[in-house]
């Protein structure tokens, strides 16, 4: 994902209208381009998937020459730090994959659709007044996990219509509240012609984190702590990057957070996390392979081709090599 920088500009109002047209078109163009790179991987990813449902059974059943099983419900995930353009993405990802050619039926939703209703939210923060944490929205524990868990298993299982929950963050100050729910959006009406939903795209901030183990989760405090302190020796100022918003709670606060992120396996179990990268890369070497021994075969000697054959990587050199990078990638999660 992308997001466009900004420096403020002190400018007379009519060149400042200019100006800020002209950018506002310059990022609109950012954040298309943005997009566009993301489709060819999505429309790879939705293939393979309907290619690897296309025949669940060992051997097919008569009746699936005509009424082919459908496959299910393809979900895309989507994370990223709070302003870095995820709303954005999404937003022109679904624009673009329902519009010709592609003309996909697909849902968007976000995390931050499933927060607490406002006097839940308010109830959780009192019976919590030491948790700086849980004094307002956004931490794992500030969402509905039972809605959430409701409308997964209603897209998932395509039995009936399904209502996504909307969330109005200028609500109550700002501190927002549930959407009602007759302006919640209708997906999945296909007693009124609409075509069986393929794609639901979801995303919010954390989307696919996994509660650390308790004693990673210490020394992670820990260390944050020890580096607050020597930035404080060291002498710097306001001016220097904020502070770990780690290192600012107790252990306590940090340890009741992680343990409500273990409920949100619930949408994280529907989908295929960084397991997918052993099995992508294993797709990717396979291809690769066989397209050395093709181009080999066409143009070099038994001998040569036989040496060359090893264009791609083995399954085990695969796992291998991702075990590397996967580990470093969790390790700053």
């Amino acid at each position: 994902m992308a997001s466009s920088s900004r420096t403020p500009l002190r400018l007379s109002a009519a060149p400042a209208a200019a100006a800020a047209a002209a950018a506002a078109t310059d990022d609109d163009d950012d954040d298309r381009t943005a997009a566009q790179h993301c489709i060819p991987f999505i429309l790879e990813r939705l293939s393979l998937h309907h290619r690897h449902h296309q025949h669940p059974h060992p051997h097919p059943q008569p009746h699936h020459a005509t009424n082919p099983p459908q496959p299910p419900l393809f979900i895309l995930g989507i994370s990223g730090i709070q302003g870095i353009g995820k709303t954005t993405l999404v937003r022109n990802l679904a624009t673009i994959l329902r519009s010709p050619p592609h003309s996909l039926p697909l849902a968007t939703l976000s995390l931050d659709d499933l927060y607490l209703r406002h006097s839940e939210q308010v109830a959780l923060a009192t019976a919590h007044p030491d948790n700086q944490l849980v004094q307002h929205r956004g931490q794992p524990g500030t969402h509905d996990l039972a809605l959430g868990a409701a409308v997964f298993a209603s897209l998932s299982g395509r039995q009936r219509p399904t209502r996504l929950p909307r969330y109005d963050k200028a609500r109550y100050g700002g501190r927002g509240d549930r959407a009602p729910e007759e302006s919640w959006p209708v997906v999945g009406n296909e007693g009124d012609g609409e075509v069986q939903l393929q794609l639901l795209i979801f995303e919010g901030w954390c989307v696919a984190f996994r509660a650390l183990e308790p004693r990673v989760l210490e020394e992670r405090w820990r260390r944050a702590r020890r580096e607050r302190c020597e930035r404080r020796k060291a002498g710097a100022g306001a001016e220097s990057e904020p502070e770990s918003m780690l290192a600012m709670c107790s252990l306590e606060e940090v340890r009741w957070v992680n343990e409500r992120l273990r409920g949100y396996d619930v949408f994280t179990n529907d989908t295929d996390r960084l397991q997918s990268v052993y099995r992508w890369r294993r797709e990717a070497e396979a291809a690769r392979r066989l397209s050395s021994t093709t181009t080999a075969t066409a143009t070099a000697t038994a001998a040569a081709t036989a040496a060359d054959n090893s264009g791609g990587l083995s399954d085990a050199e695969v796992t291998a090599f991702v075990q590397g990078w996967r580990e470093s990638l969790l390790s700053l999660l």
